[in-house]
């Protein structure tokens, strides 16, 4: 993975800074924090590794007045108006509520089925169903 985020020429073992980051629906690590940031250590001395990659786990169900807690408050709502971030507002109205981003909206889902129509035919095919 980290192949693919250098530059013809770089040096691999100075590899750039990569986060993996997954917003979750529900506290997955079940611990009742909002935000889970992973690092890669050595187990013997607890030294970080430093390779430069970064995992975070970040629960959708925590919502407050923090600035994450009101992005996570977004993402679940369904209604524009009811928002916190107009940037993230405007994007749902103009998917939402304007003829052209329905349009891409429905040409994105379209897509999505027929790639899905070509998954399940290849599994059928390669077990002989």
């Amino acid at each position: 993975m980290d192949a693919n985020l250098l530059s013809k020429g770089e040096d691999f073992n100075k590899p750039p800074e990569a986060y993996v980051i997954f917003i979750t629906e529900n506290d997955v690590m079940g611990k009742g924090m909002h935000l889970y940031q992973i690092e890669r250590c050595f187990l013997e001395s607890g030294e970080k590794f430093g390779d430069g990659s970064h995992i975070i786990y970040v629960n959708g169900a925590y919502s407050d007045d923090t600035p994450l807690g009101k992005l996570m408050h977004d993402f679940s709502c369904t209604d524009a108006n009811d928002m916190n971030y107009s940037v993230l507002a405007d994007r749902i109205r103009f998917f939402k509520e304007s003829k052209e981003g329905v349009l891409t909206m429905c040409k994105v889902m379209e897509d999505m089925r027929k790639e899905s129509l070509r998954e399940v035919a290849k599994i059928c095919l390669q077990t002989k169903y």
